[in-house]
């Protein structure tokens, strides 16, 4: 399905009316939480995982000028 900039209103409430979206939209934010939660309870040291990750961004965006 191809969604146009200036259709998303409609379509967004459109979908809304949509019993299993709006299930959806009920119970998969706590369940993504609580896989986020998951998942971050495998770093040993999220502040160290997080600047690590920050690095990487840092050095993929900044060769991006050198690519173009």
């Amino acid at each position: 399905m191809e969604v146009k900039t200036e259709k998303f209103k409609d379509l967004a409430r459109a979908e809304l009316q949509n019993i299993y979206s709006r299930r959806f939209l009920k119970v998969g934010p706590p369940i993504m939480v609580m896989k986020r939660d998951l998942a971050m309870a495998t770093f040993p040291d999220i502040p160290a995982a997080r600047a690590y990750g920050a690095a990487i961004k840092a050095e993929a965006v900044a060769q991006l000028n050198r690519v173009s």
